[in-house]
């Protein structure tokens, strides 16, 4: 009897378990919903040279809606799976992407201003080190000489390290474009429950 009681319970904790281990391996989705305030600019990098919307983007995580930047120039806009939620602090130059996401995000920006601030941020991720930040020379530059004067405007304001946090996060989404986001106050409470668990499937995953 009590082998039948000790065996009754050992299944009850492995199921438990199981199903654990089954909803941390869940990959969330991201949905892309397109593109919101943007000008189209000509823009020249080490991983991209061609005509490319710069601005604010329409997406879809966690079950709300969020406005947010291209993170990667490398894959093209779209759905995808997250693999990874990254505060943006702990990017290389993360104090610098912090400064920007604090200081210039609107959600209610000219497409101008839109415009720019991707730009400035592409120019802080992809700008070989050493390098001033200046859309208009060095490795990351665009023809629009006004739009470049506008992230560069962005770019001279930022004081020596940047800033110390910022709730915004860059996700990495499976063969598309990653994603800064710069959530609203009021959704972070969700976003962190969904990042915790993101984070302990992807330790996890990586081990």
């Amino acid at each position: 009897m009590k082998t039948r009681q000790y065996s009754t319970r050992t299944l009850v904790v492995l199921t438990l378990f199981c199903a654990t281990v089954v909803q941390a391996d869940v990959f969330p989705e991201m949905a892309w919903d397109g593109m919101a305030q943007y000008r189209v600019v000509d823009l020249h990098s080490p991983v991209y040279t061609n005509q490319a919307k710069a601005g604010l983007m329409e997406i879809t995580y966690l079950d709300n809606s969020y406005l947010a930047y291209c993170g990667q120039l490398s894959e093209y806009a779209g759905s995808g799976t997250v693999l990874s939620q990254t505060p943006l602090i702990d990017l290389p130059n993360g104090g610098a992407l912090a400064y920007m996401a604090n200081t210039w995000y609107n959600p209610m920006a000219s497409d101008d201003d839109a415009a720019a601030l991707q730009l400035a941020f592409w120019e802080i991720l992809y700008e070989a080190q050493g390098n001033p930040w200046s859309l208009g020379s060095g490795d990351v530059w665009v023809e629009q000489t006004n739009l470049a004067t506008l992230a560069n405007n962005m770019l001279a304001d930022i004081p020596a390290g940047g800033a110390a946090y910022t709730d915004a996060f860059l996700l990495e989404v499976d063969q598309a474009q990653d994603m800064i986001v710069i959530p609203e106050p009021m959704t972070m409470s969700l976003l962190a429950l969904g990042g915790t668990a993101l984070i302990v499937r992807c330790r996890k995953h990586t081990t």
